[in-house]
């Protein structure tokens, strides 16, 4: 079995003209750093996220004190909802790329607070077929009532 050189197919390349020989895992471990940083950015977003849901339940716990958190109810599904899509997307990116083996958290963390937040929206949000499922379910269960 006969190898083909760049240098034999008339292109010019620096390393096999030079002798040198470059192997693809050297490469890899040269840049493992780039890897690393990957992760560590995702570990960075992922914990400046956990700080963002907990300054979200510092708030909802000031305005259930204050009386007005009916009024803020609107906003509150907004501001949900941004949190729950962007734990999703650092679930999956973590899914992905990984975590830095420093982070003080893991995926399961992470995918633990998305889903608490998943549960928040449903109990809090879902109002308006709360009476269409207590009838469906009064409905299979006549005699249960």
């Amino acid at each position: 079995m006969s190898t083909t050189t760049l240098e034999s197919r008339g292109i010019f390349n620096p390393f096999e003209d030079a002798g040198l020989k470059v192997r693809p895992t050297e490469v890899l471990k040269s840049l493992g750093w780039i890897a690393d940083t990957q992760k560590k950015s995702v570990s960075v977003q992922a914990a400046i996220w956990f700080v963002q849901v907990e300054t979200f339940h510092r708030s909802e716990d000031t305005f259930l004190a204050s009386g007005l958190y009916e009024n803020f109810l609107p906003d509150h599904r907004v501001a949900l909802c941004k949190l729950i899509s962007d734990g999703e997307m650092l679930v999956r990116a973590a899914q992905k790329i990984g975590l830095a083996d420093d982070a003080p958290f893991k995926l399961r963390d992470l995918e633990a607070a998305v889903e608490t937040l998943h549960s928040a929206f449903h109990a809090q949000h879902r109002n308006g077929s709360t009476e269409e499922t207590r009838t469906q379910v009064a409905a299979m269960f006549p005699d249960e009532e």
